[in-house]
C-alpha cells in the first residue's frame, strides 16, 4: 500500500491544466445555475429539492463505458429506512444492525462493511491533569468498552484498537498496546500521579477534586442521528474508578466548536474514514495535518511519533512503510492523546429485484469513505 494523495484523486477534483487567468462575471463559489453542473460520470444531475432533501439523477447514454443499468437514481431522505425498504420506496439504505435478520427474512440482501468507523473519546491533553499520559491511561482502564457496545448497540460492534487502525486494515498492528477494563489499575495509575481518594470515594490532589466535564452528542455510524447512551455509561465507569464526572449533553455543532477551541475536558464523538490509506493517521494525530478537524487529537508531544508520521508520507517501499505504520500505532496507543472505544457494525440492505448488486468497497471510496455505493454496481 503506497501513500494516497487526496488532492490528486478522490472526491475533490484537481485541475492541473487550468490557466492563471481571472474569472470574470460570476463568483464560482456561489454560482449554482444549471450550467455549473459539469462532469463525466454515468449519471447527470437533473433535480435537487432542498426542502425535501431529494436528488434526481438520470442515466448518461453517452457514458464511455455504456449506458448504466438504472435509468434514474433518486436519493431520498427517510427517518425510517427499514420501512422505506419494505414498502419499496427505497432500493438501498443504511440500516441498524438489529434490523438485518428481519430484512433477510423479507428477501432483501444485507451487506456488512469492514470496520472503518469508530467511536472515540477525545481528551484535552493540553490541560492538567490530562497532560500526563498516566491519567489518560487510567481513563482507558476505567472504561468497559464491551458494556458500551452491549447497551448502545445491542452487541453489534467490536472494541477498537487503541492504535486507530482496525483489525480489518492491511497495516493493522496486532501488537498495539491495549488497556483491559481494570478499575483497580486505573486507581493505581491515578495514585502514581499524586491523587488521593477522599471520603466521598472520588480522587483529589492538593485539596482540589478530580472532577471532569464530559461532552456528549447524538451521533452514529453513517451520520444518522440517534439517542446516545455512551456518555452516561462512561460517566458511570469513570466515577466507579474515582473520577467525578459532570455530563453535558449538547448539539454536535456546539461540541465540535468547543473541541476545536480546546474548551473541553473529555468529549465523545465518532467518525469514519479509518479503513483507507494510513495517511489518515497523520490527520487524526498531528496538528500539522489535522488542525482544522475536531476528529484530530492534534498531538505533537512525542518527537519520535512526529518523525514517523512524516516518514510514512515519503516512504514508497510498502514493507518499510508497514514497519513505520506499525510503530506509529504502538507509540500512539502508549501516549493515548485520544481513546478509540469501539467499531459499531455498519450495514446496508438492498432489494435484489432492482437488478443492482450493491457492495462496500474494500478500504472505502477515495480516501476511505465507508459507503455502499460504487458506480461499478450500476455499469453493465
Amino acid at each position: 500500500m503506497l501513500p494516497f494523495f487526496p488532492k490528486s484523486a478522490g472526491p475533490s477534483p484537481s485541475f492541473p491544466g487550468m490557466s492563471g487567468r481571472k474569472w470574470t462575471g460570476r463568483k464560482p463559489i456561489i454560482y449554482n445555475a444549471p450550467q455549473a453542473f459539469v462532469g463525466s460520470g454515468p449519471y447527470v444531475c437533473r433535480d435537487f429539492d432542498k426542502t425535501q432533501g431529494t436528488y434526481l439523477y438520470e442515466a448518461f447514454p453517452d457514458y464511455y463505458r455504456g449506458k448504466p443499468k438504472a435509468d434514474r437514481l433518486i436519493y431520498i431522505r427517510s427517518s425510517k429506512p427499514m420501512v422505506s425498504l419494505l414498502t419499496g420506496q427505497a432500493g438501498l439504505a443504511n440500516i441498524e444492525a438489529d434490523m438485518a435478520q428481519i430484512l433477510l427474512e423479507k428477501g432483501l440482501v444485507v451487506i456488512k462493511d469492514e470496520r472503518g468507523w469508530n467511536r472515540k473519546l477525545m481528551i484535552n491533553h493540553r490541560k492538567p491533569p490530562f497532560d500526563d499520559k498516566r491519567v489518560r491511561q487510567a481513563i482507558a482502564h476505567a472504561i468497559d468498552r464491551r458494556e458500551l457496545i452491549e447497551k448502545d448497540h445491542r452487541g453489534f460492534g467490536s472494541p477498537a484498537s487503541y492504535g486507530l487502525l482496525s483489525m480489518d486494515h492491511d497495516m493493522y498492528n496486532p501488537d498495539t498496546p491495549t488497556y483491559s477494563f481494570d478499575p483497580n489499575r486505573a486507581r493505581r495509575l491515578l495514585q502514581s500521579v499524586g491523587f488521593q481518594q477522599g471520603r466521598d470515594g472520588f480522587y483529589e490532589k492538593d485539596a482540589s477534586p478530580l472532577k471532569v466535564e464530559l461532552l456528549s452528542s447524538a451521533i452514529s455510524a453513517g451520520g444518522e442521528s440517534t439517542a446516545d447512551r455512551d456518555g452516561e455509561i462512561i460517566k458511570k465507569h469513570l466515577e466507579r474508578a474515582g473520577i467525578e464526572v459532570d455530563l453535558v449533553h449538547q448539539e454536535q455543532t456546539t461540541t465540535d466548536s468547543r473541541i476545536n477551541n480546546w474548551d473541553f475536558d473529555l468529549a465523545v464523538l465518532g467518525y469514519g474514514g479509518i479503513s483507507g490509506d494510513p495517511k489518515i493517521l497523520n490527520k487524526l494525530i498531528s496538528s500539522r495535518y489535522g488542525a482544522g478537524s475536531v476528529n484530530s487529537a492534534r498531538f505533537d508531544g512525542n518527537e519520535q511519533l512526529n518523525s514517523l508520521l512524516e516518514e510514512q508520507m515519503l516512504e514508497m517501499d510498502e514493507v518499510k512503510r508497514r514497519e513505520i505504520v506499525y510503530k506509529i500505532q504502538e507509540i500512539y496507543a502508549d501516549e493515548l492523546p485520544a481513546i478509540s472505544l469501539y467499531y459499531p457494525d455498519s450495514m446496508a440492505a438492498y432489494d435484489p429485484r432492482k437488478g443492482i448488486i450493491w457492495f462496500y468497497t474494500r478500504r472505502g471510496l477515495a480516501k476511505g469513505i465507508p459507503i455502499p455505493q460504487n458506480k461499478i454496481s450500476l455499469l453493465r
